[in-house]
């Protein structure tokens, strides 16, 4: 993990870092990133915590959260609006913006991590 960066005025250095360990203590063997324990996931959400995990230097998280979205995109390229920590769809509706959002997010990836 690399030193943290500044946020004056937002969150402290130490509150920053507790914030990503907190988000990687949510993050499930299969990458998944729930909301809460117990909780759901919504890919654009997903992205952003992913994005979260980057700034703070937990790259390889940041990594496993992308191979998720990879592993539950489906065959349209499109993901379900909401998934279950068993991997079950909670609500199957489908977001256009959430795939340009995804691609966002593993651009991010990339550019921080080369």
């Amino acid at each position: 993990m690399s030193a943290m960066p500044e946020l004056a005025g937002v969150l402290s250095p130490v509150e920053l870092e507790r914030t990503a360990h907190h988000l990687v203590s949510l993050q499930l063997p299969t990458g998944m990133i729930p909301w809460f324990p117990g909780g759901h996931c919504d890919p654009w959400n997903h992205v952003e915590t992913a994005m979260a995990l980057d700034v703070a230097g937990f790259h390889a998280e940041a990594r496993h959260a992308y191979r998720w979205l990879r592993d539950t995109q489906r065959a349209d390229g499109s993901w379900h609006a909401y998934y279950h920590a068993d991997g079950t769809v909670e609500d199957a509706k489908l977001d256009t913006n959430v795939c340009a959002y995804v691609a966002t997010g593993v651009h991010h990836h990339l550019l921080i991590t080369g």
